[in-house]
């Protein structure tokens, strides 16, 4: 396992608008929105930086876990909010604008995460896909310290998220400067490859891993790639020799001459882009102990890195950071203090001018402004964060 990457700041206690007294507990534990999130985010963190106006922190946080936020943020069905407690007192935090609004901010504000990485292991990882699921598996292998090459059929990456969503709900400048951002830590993304046999048995001699986020274009078992149907995956699945499977969930690693993991929508039937982000996630986290430890190391790597009780897992948590101290039980509505939070309706976004360009034209979209983000984020409860539950878990 890995040593701690990175130290984080001690927590204040109190609230930027001194709303209420922190109770606290010995050990923190997981908020039910982090728990339902597939993409494992620490949610009531970001909340916190957003109400303190730390909004590069905010950032931080959401991008040690998901390099999408202003995507996920337009596009995302947000189960999060379902499990928010604070339904109980009025309205649920409006979370998926927060991580839409903190997203846009640092793209307007050219912010850069801080977000450390391991040094260059001499590993070469080939990703097939440049939808959320491979981009998502480049850039959390990148942070492990593989050197990464994503390849494409299509002219452009992201061509099936660019060319199935409205340009009124993803605007296409918004997606590319998140590609981008991935580009510039070094992932190098190939357009215009066709996927044949030929070509993935030669990946197969040029890497040291493969894997597969082939997407949503067609719909495909693993059965067929298996050999039961012509697929341009069979070729490379044909090198191997005594290949073994391990399920993981939302992704499969085969090992044989060498691991390839299949995430992405074609196999792991993948329900939203954060559910993609997630396989990707998973994908980096798999390999990593593969080459670190041995492939018995895989599973056990996954399940010490999961939120709570849901199916997500933490960077925070595997690189042995705050995450990974925190107790693994979610936080119960029994376990709530709401001593100090008045009812306080869930503050609407407005249409602003999102300060983003397309075709020459400002967009208007409807989002936070500053002053509304810093409203909206003091009403969260802090669950698990502020730990200002009745009881420790």
């Amino acid at each position: 396992m890995l040593d701690a990457v990175y130290d984080e700041p001690s927590m204040s206690t109190t609230k930027r608008y001194n709303l209420h007294a922190v109770k606290t507990i010995v050990q923190h534990s997981v908020a039910p929105c982090s728990a339902a999130c597939p993409a494992g985010i620490d949610i009531p963190k970001v909340q916190h930086h957003v109400c303190q106006g730390e909004f590069l922190s905010a950032f931080e946080t959401l991008t040690l876990e998901n390099p999408f936020p202003s995507t996920c943020g337009r596009i995302c069905f947000h189960s999060c909010e379902t499990a928010c407690h604070r339904t109980v007192q009025d309205d649920a935090i409006a979370i998926h604008c927060m991580e839409r609004f903190v997203g846009d901010l640092a793209l307007n504000r050219e912010f850069l995460p801080s977000i450390k990485k391991l040094p260059l292991n001499g590993k070469r990882v080939a990703i097939l896909g440049t939808g959320p699921s491979g981009l998502s598996a480049a850039y959390f292998l990148t942070i492990f310290g593989f050197s990464c090459d994503v390849y494409d059929s299509a002219p452009s990456p992201a061509h099936s998220s660019q060319w199935c969503i409205p340009e009124s709900r993803l605007p296409k400048t918004i997606l590319n400067m998140e590609i981008n951002r991935i580009r510039e830590m070094g992932v190098k993304i190939k357009c215009g490859h066709s996927l044949s046999p030929d070509f993935a048995n030669a990946l197969v001699s040029q890497y040291h891993a493969v894997v597969v986020g082939s997407g949503i274009s067609q719909s495909m078992t693993f059965s067929q790639c298996l050999g039961n149907g012509n697929t341009t995956l069979h070729g490379a699945l044909q090198t191997r020799k005594h290949p073994r499977r391990i399920e993981l969930g939302n992704v499969t690693v085969e090992l044989g001459k060498i691991p390839v993991l299949y995430g992405g929508g074609w196999y792991n039937g993948i329900q939203s882009i954060s559910h993609a982000v997630a396989s990707g996630k998973t994908a980096a986290i798999s390999l990593y102990a593969y080459f670190d430890t041995g492939s018995s190391a895989i599973r056990e790597s996954v399940e010490i890195s999961r939120v709570g009780n849901g199916t997500a897992q933490s960077m925070d948590i595997y690189l042995l950071g705050e995450r990974s101290r925190a107790s693994s039980c979610v936080v119960a509505e029994s376990d709530i203090d709401c001593t100090g939070f008045p009812s306080a309706v869930r503050v609407d976004p407005l249409y602003v001018e999102s300060g983003f360009v397309d075709d020459g034209k400002k967009m208007m979209e409807q989002t936070f402004d500053t002053p509304s983000a810093l409203a909206e984020a003091a009403r969260c409860y802090g669950c698990g964060y502020t730990t200002h539950g009745k009881k420790q878990c």
